[in-house]
């Protein structure tokens, strides 16, 4: 027996009772879930962000002064004032960092504290304003060494920055501890940048995250409530018609069907309140986004995007419910549709033509008059796109790249490549080509930027359109990239 007999076997009040505990049920299951991936989200974003602010400082240390400053009596003399000046102008750009700090460690002997940005007055200042006391470290005395710390020291030791996972506590407040280590010219590590950033914005991030939930689960109480009235008129109108189908065949079909079809509107009608949950979600979204200061709400905006495409599929799984009719799901935006591939080519090569100009690199091309097949067109021109702007990011200036498209012999398939004048690439950067967020040795060799994302978009067109991608390179003399993509016979007109 389908869940929609049973349910209509029910009496209106039980009906109703069963509605409001499967939906405000389900609500309070998904609101949890999401709140706690919410809040896991934040605690990692935060520990990446304090992880960042401590490279960042360790970054402005002057190695060599660092370690001139061996004697007490050094405390606030010029070398001292000049080694400290960037750590505290860089606390005055982050003041939720409380405590910024050095510390010399020698391969025998004690930790030693030897810069702190509390000696700064107007820091100091600035931190009172905020609400937080600070303890003064005293220069070049031990730096008691606590278990958290101590595992921080092998890590540090390996040239790589280390997060406390831990919430720090004392007197003064509760912190993120990272340092950075100081390594100086002759790749020894002599040290660390130590940050504790306050957790009071913190907290204020996951009480608006917990103030988005209360929304939310508001909203499916109150879509709830709707949902189980609705269900209750509905059976209490099957049961009066049924009662008057008794008196009457015909008129008992009729208000069957009514029946089902008001069963149907029920089950239709939970799109609107649901969608209150979704429109909530999505109003506190781009209230996140106007916001001016975008480095302060950037990991907001990401735990809410969560809950806005969390709530978006709870709206999938609870308007299935009441009916055993399907609903309407969207899918992966891909639409081939008969093209001409030369012609999407020629347009992405006019695209690139000045970023080419500005490096006087010369584009020379074998490309057919016409060649129609059918593809997204959407997809494959930023798949030739990426393959043409690393052609011309990574080849000097005055050099040539060669562009070629065309038919495989003897193959099903349509091949586009790029031959670059690049540096080319070793065998280890080539087993890394295609793989998402992936730096190579080769550097773009006019400043541009490179986000490591390029290769893996076009092996993902690619295997949209079941096709391959590949590189024949050596260093030293270029590298070919190349894109194919399986065709049956080339449409008329093509050549």
């Amino acid at each position: 027996m389908s869940p929609s007999k049973h349910l209509s076997h029910l009496s209106p009040r039980a009906l109703a009772a069963v509605v409001f505990v499967m939906i405000f049920g389900g609500s309070l299951v998904v609101m949890s879930y999401l709140y706690v991936q919410a809040e896991g989200q934040r605690k990692e974003a935060l520990h990446g962000h304090v992880l960042d602010l401590a490279v960042a400082a360790a970054a402005m240390v002057d190695i060599e002064l660092h370690e001139s400053l061996v004697r007490p009596e050094q405390l606030g003399a010029k070398e001292y004032r000049t080694v400290l000046a960037p750590l505290v102008k860089f606390q005055h750009r982050h003041p939720n960092i409380q405590y910024l700090w050095t510390t010399r460690v020698p391969e025998q002997g004690p930790q030693l504290f030897v810069l702190e940005t509390s000696t700064d007055e107007d820091i100091r200042t600035e931190q009172l304003a905020l609400g937080r006391s600070q303890d003064l470290l005293a220069f070049l005395e031990p730096d008691p060494v606590t278990a958290a710390g101590a595992k921080s020291i092998p890590v540090l030791r390996t040239g790589s920055a280390w997060v406390d996972r831990e919430v720090y506590a004392d007197s003064h407040g509760s912190y993120i501890e990272a340092r950075a280590p100081l390594v100086n010219t002759e790749e020894r590590f002599v040290g660390y940048v130590g940050v504790d950033y306050a957790l009071d914005i913190y907290l204020q991030k996951i009480n608006e995250v917990r103030m988005a939930g209360l929304v939310s689960l508001l909203l499916a109480l109150g879509l709830s409530v709707v949902l189980a009235r609705t269900a209750y008129m509905v059976s209490q109108r099957s049961r009066d018609s049924l009662r008057m189908a008794r008196e009457q065949r015909d008129f008992a079909r009729k208000a069957s069907e009514a029946k089902s079809e008001l069963l149907a509107i029920a089950s239709h009608d939970l799109k609107n309140p649901l969608s209150a949950i979704v429109g909530m979600s999505e109003l506190l979204l781009n209230l996140k986004r106007a916001v001016p200061d975008q480095n302060v709400v950037k990991d907001d905006v990401e735990v809410l995007e969560t809950i806005h495409a969390s709530s978006k599929h709870m709206s999938e799984i609870v308007r299935g419910i009441l009916s055993n009719e399907g609903l309407e799901y969207g899918g992966l935006a891909f639409k081939p549709e008969e093209l001409d591939l030369a012609e999407i080519v020629r347009a992405t090569l006019k695209f690139n033509a000045s970023a080419a100009e500005r490096k006087k690199i010369e584009v020379v091309t074998e490309i057919p008059e016409t060649l129609m097949v059918g593809f997204d067109p959407k997809l494959i021109r930023e798949a030739f796109d990426n393959y043409v702007s690393n052609a011309i990011k990574y080849s000097p200036s005055g050099s040539r790249v060669a562009v070629s498209l065309g038919l495989v012999p003897g193959a099903n398939e349509v091949e586009f490549s790029v031959q670059d004048a690049g540096p080319g690439l070793s065998r280890e950067d080539q087993a890394k080509l295609f793989r998402k967020f992936q730096k190579l040795t080769p550097r773009p060799t006019g400043g541009e930027s490179s986000t490591g994302l390029g290769l893996s978009i076009v092996k993902t067109i690619a295997e949209l359109h079941h096709g391959s991608v590949g590189c024949e390179s050596e260093p030293g003399h270029g590298s070919r990239f190349w894109l194919r993509l399986p065709v049956g016979r080339p449409a008329p007109g093509s050549a």
